[in-house]
């Protein structure tokens, strides 16, 4: 009797490979842009429905509009055959390389759209109205970054920086924005797209970013988003558009951020700073990364002690910039939910002491850092609306004009520091 063997580890290895890693298993999506018909459709079916040429076309009921458009759904064009190909473990398990890249961009006739998949599935599509493109060509235009985030007056905006990375002149380049809940006066549903397959959107670029891009030239763009409130993460594509060495183009760029949050930012600070510089004639401030680095210092130590005013600025002026410590001021502001001019004018009418510091000549940068910490809030018949100078007790201070002062377990505090 011959004894059975196992079979050798190679032998195994080789099955193994075969069902995990071969790509054998082919796959295909047939894809239909949404009535892209014939070139010449409209005209024939112009002609068979009414024996009127298309550009003086008169439909005498419904039924004769319906019978048109019947007729123009024969000229479809055929659909694209999106192939791709997996492993037999993806198939029966579902685990693996999917077959299919999670974007792809498809071309019928002289339409086009960007077909989003995930797995073997097209699950969501957008026309991109660009013909005869490459999709993602090398070396010829690059996202910087890209970013969504509130502005000063509770908006989202997308913002986006592009640089021509070819050889040649670039033409009509144009940033859009895709996959954002809060875009969606961006794209259109595609009236007439069929029950199944993708959800069909028609995508219209942005804002155009620069109508002749130079080699090694940038441009950046913003685009209004609209209002609302996300969360989590966003997923989305920066999309680009244009022409470069007489070859159309459409690149995009997946981009993963955490949902920005509305209240005091970047965007908010600068338009403050911005209104500041108006009030002074025209003398304006710049932001400065050392005082931001210093700002950052002092929300840890003044927040460490929120009853206390201005608590610690001495000591950490003093460690940071040694003699130089005399140069420099620091404002502590609680804005609340006031956009950035409203806020202005309240500093300007309640806070003489901060608006003098702020209108001083003698400052000309600036840096800031927001953050969360206790706040102690005074009621608003107070009949005085500020501290007068650093090391007072708060409610102590408040109370002495009868005022009543309340806790707050956590409030945003702006702090602004003021240098030469």
């Amino acid at each position: 009797m011959v004894p059975k063997k196992w079979l050798a580890a190679p032998a195994l290895a080789i099955i193994a490979g075969f069902f995990f890693l071969a790509p054998v298993v082919p796959y295909s999506a047939a894809i239909s842009i949404p009535q892209n018909y014939a070139p010449d459709a409209s005209q024939i079916c112009a002609l068979q429905v009414t024996g009127q040429n298309l550009t003086g076309i008169r439909f005498n009921s419904t039924a004769q509009f319906d019978e048109y458009t019947a007729c123009l759904n024969q000229h479809l064009l055929p659909p694209t055959e999106v192939t791709g190909s997996s492993t037999l473990a993806y198939r029966l398990l579902g685990v693996g390389t999917p077959p299919f890249p999670s974007q792809v961009y498809v071309t019928q006739g002289d339409e086009s759209a960007l077909v989003l998949f995930q797995g073997s599935r097209a699950v969501t599509a957008y026309e991109v109205f660009v013909t005869n493109a490459t999709y993602n060509p090398k070396d010829t235009i690059e996202v910087l970054n890209s970013t969504v985030q509130y502005t000063g007056y509770g908006d989202l905006v997308f913002t986006a920086a592009v640089k021509n990375v070819s050889p040649y002149n670039m033409t009509n380049v144009g940033v859009g924005v895709i996959g954002l809940p809060a875009s969606s006066f961006l794209v259109f549903p595609v009236s007439g797209a069929p029950a199944t397959g993708p959800r069909w959107y028609q995508n219209y670029l942005g804002s155009e970013c620069s109508p002749i891009l130079l080699p090694g030239g940038m441009c950046k763009t913003g685009i209004l988003l609209g209002t609302g409130n996300l969360t989590g993460m966003l997923d989305y594509l920066a999309l680009v558009t244009g022409k470069a060495g007489g070859t159309s183009f459409v690149y995009g760029k997946s981009v993963s951020q955490a949902a920005p949050q509305p209240g005091v930012n970047q965007a908010w600070v600068a338009m403050l700073m911005g209104k500041v510089s108006q009030a002074r004639n025209g003398s304006a401030f710049t932001e400065n990364s050392t005082l931001d680095r210093f700002a950052a210092t002092r929300f840890s130590t003044a927040s460490s002690m929120p009853g206390i005013s201005d608590y610690g600025f001495a000591s950490d002026a003093a460690a940071y910039f040694g003699e130089g410590a005399g140069s420099v001021t620091d404002l502590l502001l609680f804005p609340g939910s006031a956009s950035p001019y409203q806020y202005a004018g309240e500093l300007q009418a309640n806070a003489p002491h901060h608006w003098a510091l702020l209108m001083d000549p003698g400052y000309t940068q600036y840096g800031y850092f927001v953050g969360t910490a206790p706040y102690y809030s005074v009621s608003a018949d107070c009949p005085v609306t500020e501290v007068p100078s650093g090391g007072v007790n708060i409610t102590q201070y408040f109370q002495s004009y009868g005022c009543t002062v309340t806790a707050l377990p956590s409030a945003t505090w702006l702090v602004i520091v003021l240098g030469p």
